[in-house]
């Protein structure tokens, strides 16, 4: 009896040895599995960056190629995804990094630094005409005639000087836009640039709207006028129509890319967007457009009418603006900036700019108009403010130029 139950004992401790060391070596293989793991995430984080910077050097960046797959250390192990698009005049990238069965991903907007001067006028024979309380600050490129002190509507120059800067010669022609950005944007706006995006109805009724840059774009076409209105549009969205666009200030939208002939924004809205338009964009008065916000109006016609981009009063903007014709125009495209009206960042247009309110950044335009009841003048500016000082220094504009700089990152996308 005694050894039976001697013999149970011993067999039941073996049971329970045996129960510890298999659970002992089966919590070893799962932090082994743990630890690799945890290890392999951390690789594919590391390469994650390696990729995104890569995807930003200049000869990935500006090739032709939109999608890469690439080898980092050519091992066979580290494998990356880069792509790139147009997400309104800013450039969006996309990094995926994968090992095995762990991928992350990141979704980031890119421009470059902006101009480091505040104005470049076109020679054409005509001197900028300064009048009231105009401040120009930061170094400009003129007409040859240089500048002069102007009375105009009863005011005279009041400042103390009238370039707060070095001045330089400029050239009959504005710097070109790059032949990539013209090309691209002749496609967004004949609906050639959005391939293989199925076409979403726009709900008829109040909602929400959200889809993320991690996922393909959502494209909502319609033919005739939209009206947004008591609606939140988030993220990764195309709202296009045949004929106008317009947002009320009971919408929010944010990242969102508006394309049209028309394009109005309604007093007192508030969010960012990017705007391309071929007839007129409007932002009504007390609007709030956040960086990284853009605006581009393409004339690829004759006109015949006006194109315009129009800032109305007390409007502020941060971002990029940026209207032009690639062939020459009886009537050519305009800016105008309103009285009370604050922008930050960057203006191109190879047309006409009617300065009056205050731009912390840089004009560049073939010639500055300016609109008064009594009469038109050409190159005067009136009581108009330029400051590049005011301009961050880490501040990215939409990478417009044929060498717009090394690319960098605007913002992390969702």
């Amino acid at each position: 009896m005694l050894k039976s139950s001697t013999l149970l004992y011993s067999i039941a401790i073996l049971l329970i040895c045996g129960m510890i060391i298999f659970s002992l070596i089966l919590l070893a293989f799962y932090h082994r599995q743990d630890f690799y793991e945890n290890y392999n995430r951390q690789i594919v984080l590391k390469n994650l960056e390696s990729g995104v910077n890569l995807l930003l050097s200049d000869d990935i960046w500006n090739s032709q190629e939109d999608t890469l797959s690439v080898d980092l250390f050519n091992e066979g192990k580290d494998s990356a995804i880069l792509k790139k698009r147009m997400w309104g005049l800013y450039k969006l990238g996309m990094v995926t990094s994968f090992r095995g069965k762990i991928n992350y991903t990141k979704v980031f907007l890119a421009g470059s630094q902006a101009g480091k001067y505040a104005l470049y006028l076109a020679n054409q024979n005509t001197p900028l005409s300064l009048s009231g309380l105009t401040s120009i600050v930061g170094d400009v490129f003129i007409p040859k005639r240089g500048v002069k002190q102007a009375y105009i509507e009863g005011k005279s120059f009041e400042g103390n000087k009238l370039i707060n800067g070095a001045i330089s010669e400029s050239e009959t022609e504005i710097p070109r836009l790059s032949e990539k950005l013209i090309e691209i944007n002749h496609k967004i706006i004949n609906n050639e640039y959005f391939i293989n995006i199925s076409e979403q109805q726009l709900p008829n009724r109040a909602g929400t709207i959200i889809n993320s840059f991690l996922h393909l774009p959502l494209l909502y076409r319609h033919e005739g006028e939209v009206i947004l209105k008591n609606i939140v549009v988030r993220g990764n969205i195309i709202i296009q129509s045949s004929d106008s666009i317009y947002v009320d200030s009971s919408a929010v939208l944010e990242d969102v890319w508006l394309i049209a002939p028309v394009v109005r924004i309604g007093n007192s809205f508030s969010g960012s967007v990017q705007i391309y338009a071929t007839n007129k964009i409007i932002i009504d008065e007390k609007s709030k457009l956040n960086y990284p916000s853009s605006l581009c109006l393409i004339v690829n016609e004759v006109n015949k009418t006006e194109k315009e981009i129009v800032l109305k009063r007390d409007v502020v903007f941060d971002g990029t603006l940026l209207a032009y014709s690639d062939q020459q125009q009886l009537i050519p495209p305009s800016v105008s900036l309103e009285k009370g009206c604050m922008f930050s960042g960057y203006i191109y247009v190879n047309g006409q700019a009617d300065i009056k309110g205050s731009v912390s950044g840089t004009v560049i335009c073939s010639k500055i108009i300016l609109k008064t009841s009594a009469s038109v003048y050409e190159n005067h500016l009136l009581d108009a403010i330029i400051d590049r000082g005011k301009l961050s220094p880490d501040f990215i504009v939409c990478p417009l130029m044929i060498n717009s700089g090394k690319p960098q990152i605007v913002k992390w996308m969702q």
